[in-house]
């Protein structure tokens, strides 16, 4: 099951010849709406079909969409860089094909998304065997066990195909190691730490032994069965048992041994710009990863602009009568009252690299284009310099699920300890009335009504990662429904990694309301064609999910110098995780640079930023999604003030976006902003 980034990745030379069949035999009867409809029809099928993972979790009635017995199959990984390229070259030379005047408003956008997502494909084809399927937290190895336990059972005939499905597991995990077999050839082959990792992760899959949950959901699922009889369902326990011995449990068992042989013979223990053509392949994932047109060097300014000035916003209230008062009240009230792990005057004013000592007043949302003390969801519904204006919420693009588009996930780096040691001390603790995760989105979706536009209800269930894989999942994870079932939603809580009220407040936010679950049915809600499920862009969906996780401190009952405080305190830490992952993979950062840079801001515990830094090593730009994709929104939202004027309002600019759904931001602010 690769990773799955781009459109064109799994377009074979027949796929392309049945398409070229389907439009050339309509060319002359169809008027060019229907042709590419006809055209983004055919490939969304080919597409899906090539993964029954995807398929199932894209369609809950594959018949529906013209597919009727896909064959089965995990899917498989690139065989050249000349395939890849030749597949993407011909698919662009038939949607070019198609008049792009002539199409609808609708067709153009998704004409436009296609086509750079095609055009993405082609630059990336030489960079192939640069990917990494395999990744801690985020890789498929993490990802399957979830998804095949999430692996929904609508009739008997789904019970089948899934206990089908498991027997396939050995052969893709031997594709998965042949094709780490030629990275090790070409020398791209991970880190040695890396490989211990994965290997760690896989036996701890393993060690679950019979409390394993792929026994355990598979029993839950056949029970919400209507059509399977008791007698049944004891033949399918005893089959899913079987498979499981049989070829699940011994395929990840010889997927660690085979990465054990291989973990040696990696060449590169650093950034990917000691790779050949490593800086270039940098630039075009991180393009890729982010939907950002900007280039590193501009990254990188964005990302200093953007700290600097939450650092000053946080050094205007930590020298404030305010907060000095509101320190006094929260000692005697029990809190804390220390300082947050960032002292702004700890560090350069300007943030790293700086050098023009000048920080903007602007605030990404303030209409009248000045600092605002209130909050970013302020009732009066102008956006506010004292946060990243509305909403932000991860875990999808890089998350559980990546390869398949399902899931979304909270950014990893919060599982590093480093977000807990920068939340410490912020004043009074913040404490739930009602810390169960169905109350508290409920409570989240109440604040929306004023700055997000109405959503339909849908059944959300709230999961827990089980403790024995706390370790090596993610903080938290949204599940992407099937786009034609997407009344029952469904978020899975790591406990291990959520220590407080406060994070599993804001975490909620992220995956569920107003980020993930939120724009995921509000979009779906739009009845969009169906390849645009498929057209997804990680800065856009994490950027999204980060920015109203970012609005959700204003949500709560903190003072709101307080909840300015941890907010901008965690926007610096995400810029800082960016700042690393363009210095590790760009400029060649060490680990003892990286240990010098986050000391600069007040964490010096070498074990947790050794943890960051071998993070950033084995997912490249997987930062970047959620931090430069959250302030690719702030900056957006600034040209929206300056267009709209006084029309300017969050509700019409968080309709604007979300109506235009998941797109790099180069196309989506012409989305937004042409009249």
């Amino acid at each position: 099951m690769p990773k799955k980034r781009t459109i064109a990745a799994l377009l074979l030379s027949f796929t392309l010849l049945l398409i070229f069949c389907c439009v050339e035999s309509t060319r002359l009867f169809l008027n060019a709406d229907r042709k590419f409809e006809a055209f983004t029809d055919t490939l969304f099928s080919q597409e899906v079909s090539a993964n029954s993972i995807t398929l199932h979790y894209t369609l809950c009635n594959p018949s529906d969409y013209g597919i009727d017995n896909p064959k089965l199959s995990l899917g498989s990984y690139p065989v050249s860089s000349a395939e890849i390229g030749a597949s993407a070259e011909n698919c662009l030379n038939l949607l070019d094909d198609i008049p792009y005047q002539e199409l609808s408003p609708d067709n153009q956008l998704t004409w436009k998304v296609l086509k750079d997502s095609l055009e993405t494909t082609l630059e990336g084809a030489p960079y192939y065997l640069y990917e990494e399927p395999l990744r801690p937290l985020t890789g498929i190895q993490s990802q399957l066990p979830v998804l095949l336990s999430e692996y929904r059972f609508y009739k008997t005939d789904d019970v089948d195909t899934y206990l089908e499905l498991l027997g396939t597991l050995p052969a893709h995990f031997d594709s998965l190691i042949s094709f780490e077999q030629a990275k090790s050839d070409a020398g791209l082959f991970m880190a040695a730490y890396t490989a211990d990792s994965i290997i760690d992760e896989c036996n701890s899959f393993l060690g679950m032994g019979s409390g394993n949950y792929l026994y355990s959901t598979f029993e839950t699922r056949l029970d919400e069965l209507e059509d399977c009889d008791a007698s049944q369902k004891e033949h399918y326990i005893s089959q899913n048992k079987e498979m499981l011995e049989t070829y699940v449990f011994p395929a990840y068992q010889k997927l660690a041994s085979d990465l054990t042989a291989l973990r040696e013979t990696g060449r590169n223990q650093n950034g990917l710009c000691y790779l050949p053509d490593g800086a270039a392949y940098y630039e075009h994932l991180v393009k890729e990863n982010t939907g950002s047109g900007r280039s590193i060097e501009e990254l990188q300014a964005l990302t200093k602009n953007q700290m600097r000035d939450d650092l000053m916003a946080m050094q205007k209230i930590l020298t404030s009568p305010e907060y000095e008062a509101l320190a006094k009240t929260s000692t005697a009230d029990g809190g804390s009252g220390g300082k947050p792990a960032y002292e702004p005057g700890s560090a350069s004013e300007t943030a790293p690299g700086d050098s023009s000592g000048n920080a903007s007043e602007s605030a990404p949302g303030d209409s009248s284009g000045n600092a605002s003390e209130s909050a970013p969801g302020d009732s009066s519904g102008n956006a506010s310099e004292s946060a990243p204006g509305d909403s932000s919420g991860n875990a999808s693009e890089s998350a559980p699920g990546d390869s398949s588009g399902n899931a979304s996930e909270s950014a990893p780096g919060d599982s590093s300890g480093a977000a807990s040691e920068t939340s410490a001390g912020l004043l009074r603790e913040f404490t739930l009335a009602d810390s169960n995760p169905s109350a508290i989105l409920i409570d989240l979706k109440s604040k929306l009504e004023d700055n997000f536009p109405a959503v339909p209800d849908v059944d959300t269930d709230v999961k827990y990662v089980q403790p024995e894989m706390e370790e090596y999942l993610s903080p938290a994870f949204y599940m992407v429904p099937a786009i034609d079932n997407t009344d029952n939603q469904t978020i899975y809580i790591n406990s291990g990694h959520l220590p407080d009220d406060l994070d599993l407040y804001t975490t909620l936010a992220h995956e569920g309301y107003p980020g993930h679950l939120y724009q995921n049915v509000y979009y779906a809600a739009s009845e969009p064609a169906p390849i645009r499920s498929l057209l997804g862009c990680g800065g856009y969906t994490e950027g999204w999910a980060t920015y109203t996780e970012m609005m959700s401190y204003y949500f709560t009952d903190l003072p709101t110098e307080q909840a300015t405080l941890l907010q901008r305190n965690a926007s610096v830490l995400l810029g800082l995780y960016a700042l690393a992952d363009m210095g590790i993979h760009y400029e060649g950062w060490t680990l003892i640079d990286t240990v010098s840079f986050f000391r600069q801001y007040g964490i010096s515990d070498t074990d947790v930023i050794e943890d960051i830094y071998d993070l950033i090593i084995a997912d490249p730009g997987n930062y970047l999604k959620y931090y430069i994709g959250y302030v690719e929104f702030l900056d957006l939202k600034k040209e929206a003030i300056k267009a709209w004027g006084d029309d300017f309002t969050q509700k019409r600019f968080h309709k604007a976006v979300l109506d235009a759904g998941p797109m790099p931001f180069y196309l989506l602010k012409d989305s937004v902003l042409t009249p």
